[in-house]
């Protein structure tokens, strides 16, 4: 039997998480759709225990460990990254050709 146990319910957070507009409850409602799921699977005997103490692990370090500040910090840069890349896109450029600063360790020309 694959997972059931929990009558799939992690399937409805990882929809939920899905249509969450803030990225920060959009993350940590599909996290938690991941240990969700791999709980249900460890119950449902799909899943050994190491494998779901491991996910338990994971979670609890990302979301309990974890300074808030460095978590925002890695959404914040991924958002400009993305926009950076869309941008230049609009030009016609690659975002690592565009990017690379000149006066860094570019090289002689």
């Amino acid at each position: 039997m694959s997972g059931g146990y929990f009558d799939y319910f992690y399937i409805k957070v990882e929809d939920m998480a899905g249509r969450e507009a803030d990225p920060e409850i959009a993350d940590l409602m599909s996290d938690l759709a991941k240990l969700l799921h791999d709980e249900e699977w460890w119950l449902s005997a799909d899943y050994s225990r190491e494998d779901w103490e491991k996910s338990l692990r994971w979670f609890k370090t990302k979301w309990f460990k974890q300074s808030r500040n460095e978590r925002l910090k890695s959404y914040i840069d991924n958002r400009v990254a993305a926009l950076r890349s869309e941008m230049y896109a609009l030009i016609g450029e690659n975002v690592k050709d565009s990017c690379l600063d000149k006066s860094e360790g570019a090289g002689p020309k």
